[in-house]
């Protein structure tokens, strides 16, 4: 496969990029915090387009994405032997109850690994085994893996610390922690930092709540690797646009799951429910 290596070659991809259109409206007031919450686009509540088919995975297993899986954003068919490219990104974001556009970043992920059906209430150890990562992006040592907690069912009123035993790209098993805030709200999710000295991550073993927050929820967790980002701000002109060079052109794996995540950039989304609007264009190699 030759890529796309001149600008004659860019300008024909371009031409032939078609735009797959997102628009979901899954936050409820006091959702996300600035620049540590993170709004999944896996699954709308009020609007939701493309309508999805399921509202969390489904499984307290962990099981591997792939294009297929339910939920995955139906990128355009690639011609066999062809490379799928993202040519363009465009995201705003309406906070309704102020009317404002909030600041912060759109992501596009593929999504790796996920699962569901963990407890808010039990404080035993909750299981998880996340499968062996899908090749695709060289990613199956875990290299550049990020790792999330995801919220599929609002947890209760308690703050607590979550403790997750997973390896790391190394082979290593580690232990890190991440604090479940006051009612947790479907359709967030919290970034899983890494331990002291550890790169990327492989699997998640378990994870173990420091107490109940008081409703038992529904979360799991999530695995994912980056393919880009686009940072969003208030102007007078809500929606923020990338261009094919500005993202760097990354491609698209064939098996990719591709799923879209936005972190709060500013605080004034707490007031209210964020609904968010992106285009993702893709193109082929010509």
């Amino acid at each position: 496969m030759a890529g796309i290596a001149t600008l004659a070659a860019l300008q024909t991809a371009s031409a032939n990029a078609i735009a797959t259109h997102v628009l979901r409206q899954n936050i409820g007031a006091g959702a996300q915090t600035k620049g540590t919450s993170f709004c999944s686009l896996y699954a709308g509540v009020t609007i939701d387009f493309p309508a999805t088919t399921a509202t969390a995975p489904g499984a307290l297993a962990a099981a591997t994405c792939s294009s297929t899986t339910a939920n995955a954003l139906p990128i355009p068919a690639r011609s066999s032997g062809k490379k799928t490219y993202i040519t363009g990104l465009s995201a705003s974001h309406m906070i309704i109850a102020n009317a404002q556009i909030d600041n912060g970043v759109m992501f596009v992920f593929d999504r790796l690994v996920h699962s569901s059906e963990m407890s808010g209430t039990s404080t035993g150890t909750q299981s998880c085994n996340t499968p062996t990562l899908p090749v695709r992006h060289n990613s199956s040592t875990g290299v550049d893996i990020e790792a999330f907690l995801e919220c599929y069912g609002s947890t209760g009123s308690s703050s607590v610390t979550a403790t997750i035993a997973y390896t790391d790209s190394g082979g290593t098993g580690r232990s890190t922690s991440v604090t479940i805030p006051v009612s947790w709200r479907l359709g967030t999710m919290l970034p899983i930092p890494a331990a002291a000295g550890a790169v990327g991550f492989k699997s998640i073993e378990s994870v173990t709540l420091s107490g109940s927050t008081g409703t038992v929820g529904n979360f799991g967790v999530t695995l994912a690797k980056r393919i880009c980002m686009l940072p969003t701000r208030r102007t007078a002109s809500p929606t923020q646009q990338f261009a094919a060079l500005d993202l760097a052109f990354p491609a698209i794996h064939e098996s990719a799951f591709v799923w879209l995540a936005y972190l709060c950039g500013d605080s004034a989304v707490a007031n209210g429910t964020l609904t968010t609007f992106a285009s993702l264009t893709t193109t082929e190699e010509p």
